[in-house]
């Protein structure tokens, strides 16, 4: 299965090396293993070599570790990528704070979270971000449905925006959806699949907010 993260950060690697006239890219990509202390080095032609500086851990949802990423970066002289695990501007700045990285590519963090990489790019290149309101957010989900069904056309594009869909609900949300999620998924075409976000906004924006109020009480607890 293709990862998400290397698609869409090859399409931005090669958009920022372009920009800067570098023609020649070589996407490597190695996850790191610290279970057996084996170290990969990037190919020495690569103009630049994203990192999936994760441990045979992390491919089993444990967390990633980015101590080899930074000593790869020490190593070489071409630019290097950060990813794993960032979820967060926070985050992001940490790993780069951390390994000297050049850059991060964000990838299942921004499923159900597609301003996340804006968020990141702004906090960073700004030293503010402010997420986009509940509001913001969710017109931006219905925005790239509207894409996904005239991109894959009126017999795919629904069937492939019900996992957008659920991603969304899921990051919004959590698990306390899966009736709304079961509805959306049963809906036989893009016109209906507009019409339910539609009609359900309110009760969507209602789920959001009590998600949200329950994180603020287990933070305040905590």
């Amino acid at each position: 299965t293709t990862n998400i993260g290397l698609v869409v950060g090859l399409a931005v690697a090669a958009v920022l090396l372009i920009a800067v006239g570098i023609a020649a890219i070589v996407l490597v990509r190695r996850a790191t293993n610290q279970t057996d202390g084996a170290k990969n080095t990037p190919a020495p032609a690569a103009a630049m070599n994203a990192m999936f500086d994760q441990a045979a851990a992390a491919v089993a949802g444990g967390a990633a570790e980015y101590e080899t990423l930074r000593q790869i970066v020490q190593a070489v002289d071409i630019p290097v990528l950060a990813n794993g695990d960032i979820d967060s501007p926070e985050k992001a700045r940490q790993v780069l704070d951390h390994t000297g990285a050049t850059g991060v590519m964000v990838g299942r963090a921004a499923q159900g979270r597609l301003w996340l990489p804006g968020l990141i790019a702004q906090s960073l290149s700004q030293g503010v971000a402010v997420q986009p309101c509940t509001d913001e957010r969710f017109d931006i989900l219905r925005r790239h449905v509207r894409h996904l069904h005239a991109f894959h056309g009126a017999i795919v594009g629904y069937k492939i925006a019900r996992k957008h869909v659920n991603w969304f609900l899921e990051a919004e949300v959590g698990q306390n959806c899966r009736a709304l999620r079961a509805s959306f998924n049963a809906l036989p075409s893009p016109d209906a699949q507009e019409a339910f976000l539609r009609g359900h906004k309110g009760f969507i924006f209602e789920l959001i907010r009590r998600a949200e109020d329950g994180n603020t009480r287990t933070g305040l607890a905590a």
